[in-house]
């Protein structure tokens, strides 16, 4: 995938949503930092969860950020300019200028999907490495977000979140740091909550039949009532149509009724 600044502030507004603090948090949990280690983050963006760690480790541990992107850099020092015990480099995954063996915990965070050969970063993150240490990875399958529908010109819109209240939240923070939605990227939640048409700009997002729903789930209900041999570990997946409510968050809003 390619990387640009503009990916980089999209990825730093959703690093402050409550989903990306939980993410960090799940990833501290793994690291299992403890006093005086040394812990490099590899893709470290703005820097976030270099924060984290810095105060995780104490004042005798060393927290490293690494991220190719200058923007991405100078964004991650400022945030991290009063933590003593942090350093930020601009390079390459598989050009990290320092001393072999000397990390207690290596963790990529939705870095491994931007570089070309995943192989020689992983062996580069290994050389890093002391034995016994801990290594930490997260990757997402950036096009599971995208809407995939009928109408091919709505597809490559931006964001699909999969609830109204996530989108709502990214887009809240989006235009705190004066993107515009839509404009610099489109957006488009899922379940059309009350909420979602009285935010401003009011949301684009999925509507789902919930009379539907509540009749497939007691058919399902039901089914596993009258079949005494049904077994609890089984699955049963059931599709309903669903409808796209056009407002004014995807691309095309301008094009679209006001809902």
């Amino acid at each position: 995938m390619k990387f640009d600044d503009k990916i980089g502030s999209i990825q730093q507004i959703l690093t402050a949503t409550n989903v990306g603090i939980l993410r960090r948090q799940a990833i501290i949990k793994e690291l299992n930092l403890k006093k005086s280690q040394t812990v490099i983050d590899i893709g470290c963006g703005g820097g976030h969860l270099v924060e984290e760690i810095s105060m995780c480790i104490g004042s005798s541990g060393r927290a490293i950020g690494v991220d190719p992107s200058e923007f991405q850099i100078k964004t991650a020092k400022e945030r991290c300019k009063n933590l003593p015990n942090v350093q930020f480099l601009c390079s390459n995954a598989s050009d990290i200028n320092i001393d072999k063996s000397s990390c207690d915990a290596v963790t990529f965070t939705q870095t491994l999907e931007y570089i070309d050969d995943v192989d020689e970063a992983l062996y580069s993150a290994k050389r890093l490495q002391k034995p016994m240490s801990i290594f930490v990875n997260v990757s997402t399958l950036w096009d599971f977000f995208g809407f995939h529908g009928p109408e091919k010109k709505l597809n490559n819109m931006g964001i699909f979140s999969s609830n109204d209240q996530m989108a709502l939240g990214f887009l809240h923070a989006a235009l705190e740091n004066n993107m515009r939605i839509p404009g610099d990227f489109g957006m488009v939640g899922y379940d059309n909550m009350p909420f979602s048409k009285v935010f401003y700009p009011k949301l684009s997002t999925i509507n789902t039949d919930l009379n539907l729903l509540a009749e497939a789930a007691l058919e399902t209900l039901r089914s596993m009532i009258r079949n005494k041999d049904y077994k609890r570990t089984s699955s049963t997946t059931t599709l309903l149509p669903v409808e796209m409510v056009k407002r004014r968050t995807h691309t095309n809003a301008n094009k679209l009724q006001n809902n």
